[in-house]
């Protein structure tokens, strides 16, 4: 992570002395990396610390001082609580990204048809839609539409499309 910082922050001639292509390319791998550890992490971090407190226990067991096992079980918890409280605060933050997206209806009811004069159905058929609404002075709401499926479900814009 310090060489992924070191590179994202770092000096400004090393993004000019690398193409731009080969510097994503980097940081890709170097995320990558980063994730592979954390999963590496996530599988052997409680199994260290689960034989370093058997072992803990057997050498209390026969009065033997092994400070760097002591040591070694209070880092392993210590991580395991870091990891516990990131993972907490990462799904807290998801959920409350979630909840904060508004849930939108998915059908919508027909058009009514109605005549040119604006009087009941029309058997021979619909009208265009109206393109005026009445809408009250006094009404303080904001009326947003929203064109495109891509925008009304939120998707980003991304560089790399068109």
């Amino acid at each position: 992570m310090l060489v992924f910082v070191a590179i994202s922050v770092g000096p400004p001639w090393f993004r000019v002395l690398v193409p731009d292509p080969l510097f994503k390319q980097i940081i890709i791998q170097l995320l990558l990396a980063a994730q592979v550890t954390y999963g590496v992490l996530l599988v052997t971090l409680p199994v260290a610390t689960s034989a370093l407190a058997i072992a803990l226990g057997r050498a209390r067991g026969r009065a033997v001082r092994r400070p760097w096992l002591v040591r070694g079980f209070v880092l392993g918890g210590a991580l395991i609580l870091s990891l516990a409280m990131a993972e907490t605060i990462a799904a807290e933050w998801l959920a409350w990204r979630q909840a904060a997206t508004p849930r939108l209806p998915t059908r919508f009811p027909d058009p009514p048809t109605t005549t040119a004069d604006g009087n009941g159905a029309n058997p021979g058929g619909p009208h265009p839609l109206p393109s005026r609404f009445a809408d009250p002075s006094d009404d303080d709401a904001l009326d947003i539409v929203v064109l495109g499926e891509s925008s009304a479900c939120g998707a980003p814009y991304n560089e790399w499309l068109s």
